[in-house]
């Protein structure tokens, strides 16, 4: 093994033949030999031996790539009992269409977790598909822990919430965004260029420009993300989640003049996720940050305008369409629009968690905060798919993760999470259990945990709780007049009240011209690819209305 004075992060290259493991190093080097060191393994007990001697280096690994066809133990197999030596290393198998027999181990280790991606043969060295797969997988890692080139900067004092949500939701957004806190060396050279009048948490941007505690809709200024409003839009879509950004892409690559309008990060709920493996095109899975930050810059590139760090408050109808006020007294006039907003996290409701909320309490479980949990015991609270895909997330970097769950079983959880949760060593599932107390002077220490089923007491120590116990839609802001079932979401076609059966759109609301898509919808399907379906469905449906004339919407409606 090379020298432990070159601190390029590791891809370690394992196969039982000298030729394809060339094969594969060679076809590497030619993309990523200048910010990756490539390391040869022959054998199993070679690569967990070197994966063992760089852990201890405090050398990082991205990539570990082994071939299946491994004798005597497949890539499959080598690559679940690497996963504990080099937890946040992405994991490859590499195969061939002669591996056919495997195609069982191989289903079942990507359910497991096990590995994060299967790609074929390069054909040369020069394959550029199989170089564009490994390229989007370093690209992910690098994201992850923070190696990108920084754009912008944020100063914080350590564990400021205000600073964490910014963070959060600036990566959301795709910006290379730095992030120090005053204790470190860098964070004390920003701290002397800080404005005598400048708060804490404060953004410096690449043009010298120094935003001190800005809100979301200041930092999108700044960086020219904000569309004018005064010119009327074929449709306005109120979010930018799966179902929003859908509907965003088909209406401007349609001809409709198209904006989104979203206060915060980008994706949604669906952007949280650390893991979708049910989405059609992704075999090895994909970040719900990923797949959204995608969908928005292809939105973008078609022309979508958009609004960020800006709440829609209100709507009414106008002669035209509607309007939407939005939280600054600004409008926007649209002929349609689609309520996209989905859903927030439902809330505990516990005073002492609540205090901790962003010192130690966390609803959802964003991407950027995993990293910072390594050797610590963290707990999980939710019973659903959020909560276990959360979990195996956080598995990675946490020395202990404790899933807790109020009822006697996971029957919430999808199948394809189940197993990845059992087979994780670090992963504890502790069942009708609930948060009755948090505890800590500042930040959280300890959680009191009920038993539901014994009912005793015991308090744990706690390093974070990630809170994951489903969600509200986001409607309170609506007008009467747009029709909600008794949890608030929002009534469409044959659901609504006052039309007869079959009258009205499938997605349209009560509101001639306003559709609900995604989540934020009654009866909707809670899936990605559901919402993105609905989102392309509203903008057929919009077309429809935009071609007939607002008399015939009205008597329909009557």
């Amino acid at each position: 093994m090379p020298a432990d004075t070159d601190r390029r992060p590791a891809i370690l290259v394992v196969a039982d033949s000298d030729g394809n493991r060339t094969r594969i190093k060679e076809s590497l080097e030619r993309w990523f030999a200048n910010d990756y060191r490539m390391l040869e393994v022959e054998t199993p007990p070679e690569l967990l031996n070197v994966a063992t001697r760089l852990r201890d280096a405090t050398v990082d690994v991205a990539l570990v790539i082994a071939e299946q066809q491994m004798r005597p133990a497949a890539g499959t197999s080598l690559l679940g009992r690497i996963k504990d030596v080099l937890p946040t290393a992405r994991r490859v198998v590499i195969t061939g269409w002669e591996a056919a027999p495997e195609t069982a181990s191989i289903t079942r280790a990507s359910l497991l977790g096990d590995i994060d991606h299967v790609v074929g043969w390069p054909w040369s060295v020069s394959d550029e598909q199989f170089l564009a797969t490994i390229g989007d997988l370093l690209a992910d890692w690098a994201t992850e822990h923070g190696r990108y080139t920084e754009s912008s900067r944020l100063l914080a004092e350590p564990d400021d919430p205000e600073a964490l949500l910014l963070r959060d939701t600036v990566v959301r957004w795709a910006v290379p965004l730095g992030f120090y806190d005053t204790r470190s060396e860098t964070g004390r050279k920003l701290a002397e260029q800080l404005p005598s009048d400048g708060q804490l948490p404060a953004v410096f941007l690449p043009d010298g420009r120094v935003l001190s505690r800005p809100s979301m809709s200041d930092i999108a200024k700044a960086l020219g993300a904000n569309a004018s409003l005064s010119d009327p839009f074929d449709v306005a879509i109120v979010g930018s989640g799966p179902a929003g950004v859908a509907a965003a892409v088909n209406g401007v690559s349609e001809g409709l003049r198209t904006l989104i309008i979203e206060p915060g990060a980008f994706g949604g709920q669906a952007g949280s996720s650390p893991q979708i493996r049910n989405y059609l095109g992704f075999p090895g899975g994909v970040s719900g940050a990923e797949l959204m930050v995608r969908g928005m810059q292809q939105a973008w590139v078609f022309g979508a305008q958009m609004v960020i760090g800006r709440a829609a408050v209100g709507i009414h109808e106008d002669s035209a369409g509607s309007v939407i006020e939005l939280d600054d007294g600004s409008r926007v006039r649209a002929r349609s629009t689609v309520l996209a907003m989905g859903v927030t996290y439902r809330k505990l409701g516990i005073p002492s968690v609540e205090r901790l909320a962003g010192r130690g309490v966390f609803y959802g479980a964003g991407a950027t905060e995993a990293p910072g949990v390594v050797g610590t015991h963290v707990f999980v609270v939710g019973g659903g798919n959020s909560g276990a895909q959360a979990a195996l997330n956080l598995a990675k970097y946490a020395e202990r993760v404790t899933v807790l769950v109020r009822g006697p079983a996971l029957d919430d959880v999808s199948d394809y999470l189940v197993g990845p949760l059992h087979n994780r060593s670090n992963i504890e599932i502790q069942l009708n259990t609930e948060i009755v107390e948090a505890r800590g002077d500042g930040r959280l220490h300890s959680i009191v945990l009920h038993d539901r089923a014994g009912g005793g007491m015991t308090e744990r120590e706690a390093f974070a709780v990630f809170i994951l116990i489903g969600a509200t839609p986001r409607t309170d802001w609506l007008p009467s007049g747009i029709e909600r079932d008794e949890r608030g979401y929002v009534l469409t076609g044959q659901d609504l009240h006052r039309v007869p059966p079959g009258s009205w759109p499938t997605l349209g609301t009560s509101m001639p011209g306003i559709y609900a898509a995604g989540d934020v919808r009654h009866g909707s399907i809670k899936r990605v690819a559901a919402a993105v379906g609905e989102g392309a469905t509203a903008i057929r449906e919009i077309h429809d209305h935009l071609a007939l004339a607002p008399t015939a919407m009205m008597a329909a409606a009557s």
